[in-house]
């Protein structure tokens, strides 16, 4: 039976391997939650649009 010795350090590639890993998850993360959260212009918008669409519909509703 022989003796292997291993070396415990990573190479390069599985440093840079990881590395990248760990920048696409993080920009993934990053991105999702950019895109899930409308800004606050957009979503003021779509609410007096839904609001004056319905004012319009039913007449009573304040606009």
């Amino acid at each position: 039976m022989t003796a292997l010795s291993i070396d415990r350090r990573a190479g390069w590639i599985d440093r840079t391997a990881v590395s990248l890993g760990q920048a696409l998850t993080n920009w993934g993360t990053r991105h999702a939650v950019l895109r899930s959260a409308p800004r606050y212009d957009e979503q003021d918008a779509r609410i007096t649009a839904s609001r004056d669409n319905a004012a319009r519909i039913l007449p009573q509703l304040p606009r």
